[in-house]
């Protein structure tokens, strides 16, 4: 009886150890999904009327602001479910500052830009996934 106990344990403690394992991989996949959900070229709206400002989010945590004008600035940028934060910036856009915080909200493959203090030039925008 011995022996077949101590082939149970093993048993378990193997299966647990698989578990482990298949939960560390789907943690994995979610966070990779989320990401990339926050990541790539996003075009700026006024309501229907595309601004000509785009964003640009790497999976590499740098980030590319480009305007109409061809005018771009490009820094590093750190990301939550409710804020965007963009800094250690080369170049200028208009009149944005930076370290820029801004409130965001995700809204399917867009987000919004909420309201902020006047630090973010992106108040109010909606960014749309360019295709």
């Amino acid at each position: 009886m011995q022996p077949q106990v101590e082939e149970l344990a093993a048993n378990v403690t193997a299966r647990g150890e698989e578990l482990s394992a298949l939960e560390a991989s789907i943690s994995q996949a979610t966070s990779a999904a989320d990401t990339a959900v926050w990541t790539g070229r996003f075009v700026a709206k006024e309501g229907d009327t595309p601004t000509g400002l785009s964003l640009t989010l790497g999976e590499d945590a740098h980030f590319v602001m480009s305007n109409a004008d061809g005018r771009s600035v490009e820094g590093s940028y750190t990301l939550s479910d409710t804020e965007l934060v963009m800094s250690d910036v080369t170049g200028s856009v208009g009149n944005a500052s930076f370290p820029m915080t801004c409130p965001i909200s995700q809204m399917g493959t867009a987000f919004l830009v909420g309201e902020a203090d006047d630090d973010c030039v992106l108040s109010g925008l909606q960014l749309d996934r360019s295709r």
